[in-house]
């Protein structure tokens, strides 16, 4: 469990040194997602959400053959990592107002059909999969208010971070499931991951010389997730 432990977390440090432009904060934010704990205690999934963090190079350039494969691999370690074959098609959605707004209805709109939804989602996932009251619906409003920020703030920034704010998406909506049981939720933990990329690069995104505010929003921006997710984890 130690080596796969080492291993995940090399996987995070490369994925953040590569990805982030505000590492610092990309690692604060990772402390404080509730699925850090799995890369220390769950040796299957976290081997799993390793590898499929590693697809994501084949998702960026565009090789869905090799991603895939790739995919398949994580889904030796662990039966829910082919969820994230959906991760290839929602990375590559340009968020456009429409379909902002498309997302953000559909979010509540997948809550109130949970029911309806869960036993469709348990025997893909699992069978006979039972619902079971996990008492984690405050993470949900959470993560919402989130993808909210992200959103809005993607607004103004000159490099989008469409991608990785589609992936977290995902969570948002297996997080929709979280009283349901807790499989689902653990689902979540492959998008959850990446808004530790997100996040950050959104955040330095406003920075802008060029708006007088830029950097006063930027340092709001910044001191404000520095010490949620902190106080979180």
């Amino acid at each position: 469990l130690g080596v796969c432990a080492f291993i995940n977390i090399a996987v995070v440090a490369i994925f953040i040194n590569k990805k982030s432009k505000l590492p610092l904060l990309s690692w604060i934010t990772f402390t404080g997602l509730p699925g850090v704990l799995i890369f220390f205690s769950g040796m299957r999934q976290c081997l799993a959400i390793s590898i499929t963090m590693l697809s994501t190079y084949w998702i960026e350039k565009k090789k869905p053959i090799k991603f895939v494969l790739t995919v398949l691999l994580a889904w030796t370690f662990h039966a829910s990592s082919i969820l994230f074959l959906a991760a290839y098609p929602m990375y590559h959605i340009k968020l456009t107002d429409i379909k902002k707004a498309a997302f953000v209805i559909m979010i509540p709109a997948v809550y109130m059909m949970k029911g309806v939804l869960f036993p469709i989602l348990s025997r893909i996932l699992k069978d006979d999969v039972e619902v079971e009251n996990t008492g984690a619906g405050m993470l949900f409003v959470i993560f919402i208010g989130i993808y909210l920020v992200l959103i809005f703030l993607n607004s103004y920034t000159k490099k989008k971070e469409d991608g990785y704010i589609n992936l977290f998406y995902i969570a948002c909506v297996c997080q929709a499931f979280s009283g349901l049981n807790q499989l689902v939720v653990r689902v979540g933990y492959y998008f959850m991951i990446y808004l530790i990329i997100a996040l950050p690069n959104t955040i330095y995104g406003i920075k802008d010389d060029e708006k007088p505010l830029g950097g006063k929003a930027f340092m709001i921006g910044y001191a404000a997730v520095f010490g949620a997710f902190l106080l979180y984890g």
